[in-house]
C-alpha cells in the first residue's frame, strides 16, 4: 500500500486491502485514518511523519479496523520523499499477541502455584489425568497421567472425587473443591 503524508491512499494491493476488507479499487483516494483504530492514530501520525521526515524507514504496531473487527498491525514504511509517497507493509500480528499473552499467563499461573500445597489437573471424559501439577500423594507427574483416581488413590476419595468431576461434566460447570484424599494400595 502507498500512502500520502496525508495518509490517503495512493494505491493498494490485493493483502493488503484484504485485511481491511475492502477492495483495493476501494481503497484508492480514501483516508487510511478512518481504518485505524482512535487509540492508535497518534502513534501512527508520529510513525507517519517519521517516515517521511527522517531516515526514510519507520515500523510501529497499531491497531487497524479490519472486516472481521480490529486486529494488531505490524506496519513497516519506506518514504520516498521526491515521489510523496511512502510504501507500508501491514502485517497481521493478533495471533502473535494472544500467543505471548498466553504464554505470559502460563508463566504467572506457573509462579503462583510454585511450591503452593494445591493441585490442579484436567481429567478426560474417562476420567483419566491428562495434565496435573503439583501431584497429591508424592506421586510426579508421570506416575498420574493416563490413569484414573481408583489407580492411585483409596477407594472411598476415588468415589468422592470420580462424583464430583462427573458432576462438572453433566453440568458444564467448573468447580473449586477441596477433597482430602489417602493413599491407595
Amino acid at each position: 500500500m502507498a500512502v500520502d503524508a496525508d495518509a490517503v491512499v495512493i494505491e493498494a494491493n490485493f493483502a493488503c486491502a484484504a485485511l481491511l476488507g475492502r477492495a483495493p479499487r476501494e481503497l484508492r483516494g480514501s483516508d487510511l485514518r478512518a481504518c485505524i483504530v482512535g487509540g492508535s492514530l497518534p502513534a501512527f501520525l508520529v510513525f507517519l511523519a517519521q517516515a517521511f521526515g527522517g531516515t526514510g524507514r519507520s515500523s510501529c504496531e497499531i491497531e487497524l479496523r479490519g472486516a472481521g473487527g480490529p486486529f494488531a498491525a505490524h506496519v513497516e514504511a519506506r518514504a520516498d520523499v521526491a515521489r510523496g509517497e511512502c510504501r507500508l507493509a501491514v502485517v497481521d500480528v493478533s495471533e502473535q499477541r494472544r500467543s505471548a499473552a498466553v504464554r505470559e499467563s502460563e508463566q504467572r499461573f506457573q509462579v503462583a502455584l510454585a511450591n503452593s500445597p494445591i493441585t490442579v489437573f484436567e481429567h478426560d471424559l474417562e476420567l483419566r489425568y491428562t495434565w496435573i501439577r503439583n501431584p497429591m500423594l508424592g506421586l510426579s507427574p508421570r506416575a498420574v497421567i493416563g490413569r484414573r483416581n481408583a489407580e492411585i488413590m483409596d477407594a472411598e476419595s476415588a468415589t468422592r472425587l470420580d462424583a464430583l468431576l462427573r458432576a462438572v461434566i453433566a453440568d458444564g460447570e467448573s468447580t473449586r473443591s477441596e477433597v482430602a484424599i489417602g493413599a491407595g494400595r
